[in-house]
């Protein structure tokens, strides 16, 4: 009943300085958590058009080469099934911004990618692992997608459904009776499939 965004920033300052970033946040949502060496205080403003949204990061000290932010920020989600559209968190006045999504789920959630508008999808093993992305983003999860996106006009709609489990069960019964004891084998095959 969550969806969990955790967003890495690898940001360079190519001339001047930056005393603090501000990112356009697009779609259902709020941010949880912004990490970083740099980050003093953050807080969230109405954006210039109605149900616009804007995640202003103040640094501790004026930025004028590269910086790293992390960004967690969750959706609920109501009973399954159900669509939801990824938060998009575009950073204002960018020169380049690019990047990868990677999508995994949790649990006993199947998902299915039923828009990825802007986004070209590539194989799993193409993320960029660092050491960032891996203390932030969690291994688990069976199913992987990745998407690369090159701007900022992209969009990702995801379905979430619950996997029901399908558990098969073989027996096998031998009972033996005697004069003086009785005695019960019994051999049971489990076959659990879809969910653990």
């Amino acid at each position: 009943g969550l969806m969990q965004q955790a967003a890495v920033f690898d940001c360079k300052v190519m001339q001047g300085e930056l005393d603090h970033l501000t990112l356009l946040l697009h779609g259902d949502g709020e941010v949880t958590r912004v990490q970083g060496d740099a980050v003093l205080a953050w807080n969230i403003e109405p954006g210039a058009n109605a149900g616009e949204r804007r995640l202003v990061v103040r640094f501790n000290e004026a930025q004028k080469n590269q910086f790293k932010l992390l960004v967690q920020t969750q959706t609920p989600l109501g009973a399954f099934p159900q669509t939801a559209e990824a938060m998009q968190l575009q950073p204002e006045g960018a020169t380049r911004f690019a990047g990868y999504f990677r999508i995994v789920n949790e649990g006993a959630v199947r998902l299915e990618v039923v828009q990825a508008r802007g986004l070209s999808q590539v194989s799993p093993e193409q993320f960029p692992e660092t050491d960032e992305t891996k203390e932030a983003f969690r291994a688990g999860g069976a199913q992987r997608f990745v998407y690369r996106f090159s701007g900022a006009d992209f969009a990702l709609r995801i379905q979430a459904d619950q996997i029901l489990p399908e558990v098969t069960v073989s027996e096998l019964f031998a009972y033996h009776l005697g004069e003086t004891e009785q005695s019960i084998d019994a051999e049971i095959e489990l076959d659990i499939r879809e969910a653990p």
